[in-house]
């Protein structure tokens, strides 16, 4: 056995294990961080992997989340070869990697074979103590042969994109809830979800989205109603604009006169003087808004933003 780490990634050999009935089948590790682990058979091997069931021939391969106990029965002792590999790592090669998740990837034939090879000769230059010299370049090349092993894979577009749509749900939820926070980016959404930067771009330009542009656009919503609150009357522009993550009055107030089509103060100016107080009717007591009020607000709402260079926090993303 050997647990062997090659840049971020780590490459296991366990057993040989002998498997007993009156003990259960035996699971593979779990770890809670987002990653996926290539799990090679040396032996003929039933695994159930997130909850899909898959049979491996000797040198066949599946793909699995980390996250995940995946149950193993075999018929004989066996060892198992798995690589465990970071999920913005495995991204960056393969756009959507969950299609691969419980697939039995046959190494006899096609580039399936060249990955199965790959592996075992990796896991043989460990014992030779080579391993170190090259695996970074291996690496690269057996990712590259495991992404043409997954554009060979028959499209499942529905199942595409669903997963897509749950990324991207996961996604605005991270933004929504850290849209106050200054340091929002990019990158330190990335790091948060376990995905790559590019991955998280690729999901929003399918829906002609940029994720900056949505940012913005949700930080200046949240502004635009606090503005017009009376409520918030006491509190400064630049006090509401820091508190919703700016942190540039004068690139907020820009930003806003682009999206809105006036400045942040006269668009509170303008609110507030036609707010209408609460009136009682002869029968029961009711809340009225100005007609005209609403109006104005939901007609500067419905102004477009131009594309271009966008301020998220601290730090500013520049589309590709």
């Amino acid at each position: 056995m050997f647990d062997v780490q090659i840049g971020g990634l780590t490459l296991s050999h366990a057993g040989p294990a002998r498997p007993d009935a009156n003990d259960g089948p035996l699971t593979w590790g779990r770890t809670s961080e987002q990653s996926y682990d290539i799990y090679l058979a040396d032996r003929t091997q039933h695994l159930t992997v997130n909850g899909r069931r898959v049979v491996l021939q000797p040198g066949d391969f599946t793909l699995a989340h980390s996250a995940s106990a995946s149950t193993i029965v075999a018929d004989e002792p066996h060892a198992m070869l798995a690589l465990r590999v970071p999920a913005s790592v495995l991204r960056a090669y393969v756009r959507d990697p969950e299609r691969a998740v419980g697939v039995c990837f046959q190494g006899a034939d096609g580039p399936s074979r060249v990955v199965s090879l790959m592996l075992r000769e990796m896991c043989r230059m460990v014992e030779g103590g080579a391993l170190s010299t090259v695996g970074n370049r291996l690496l690269v090349s057996m990712f590259q042969a495991f992404a043409a092993c997954c554009d060979l894979l028959e499209p499942h577009p529905s199942v595409s994109a669903s997963s897509a749509a749950a990324r991207r749900a996961q996604i605005r939820a991270a933004i929504d809830a850290r849209l106050r926070d200054p340091e929002l980016s990019l990158r330190s959404l990335a790091r948060e979800l376990g995905l790559s930067t590019r991955y998280i771009q690729m999901l929003f330009n399918e829906r002609g989205e940029s994720i900056s542009r949505y940012v913005r656009n949700c930080r200046l919503e949240a502004c635009r109603r606090e503005l017009a609150d009376p409520a918030c009357r006491t509190h400064s522009v630049t006090a509401i604009a820091f508190r919703w993550g700016f942190n540039s009055a004068a690139h907020f107030c820009r930003v806003f006169r682009a999206r809105y089509g006036t400045s942040p103060s006269r668009f509170r100016e303008h609110a507030l003087a036609h707010d209408v107080p609460e009136r009682a009717s002869s029968t029961n007591t009711k809340h009225s808004l100005d007609r005209n009020r609403l109006a104005w607000i939901r007609r500067s709402a419905e102004l477009s933003t131009p594309g271009g260079k966008l301020e998220i926090g601290a730090s500013e993303v520049i589309q590709p």
